[in-house]
């Protein structure tokens, strides 16, 4: 499985995550975005065309968890 960290969130990854992203990986052409909490994911409204101009094919995000590996 290809995976690396993204160095630097540019500015398409803050504009499709409404400015959440704390980290991101890229694996097997999904971004993977964590945001600092489960309320702000809950809270979060996709912003499709700054989506579309994310590298890969799917925008996952999540949020880091107590109980938990992930929170959808």
């Amino acid at each position: 499985m290809k995976q690396y960290i993204v160095d630097a969130f540019t500015d398409d990854i803050l504009a499709a995550t409404g400015g959440l992203a704390q980290e991101a990986y890229f694996e097997e052409g999904d971004m993977i975005v964590v945001v600092p909490s489960k309320e702000d994911l809950a809270r979060f409204v996709p912003n499709y065309p700054a989506m579309e101009k994310l590298e890969g094919c799917g925008l996952i995000l999540t949020a880091p968890s107590k109980d938990f590996d992930f929170v959808y």
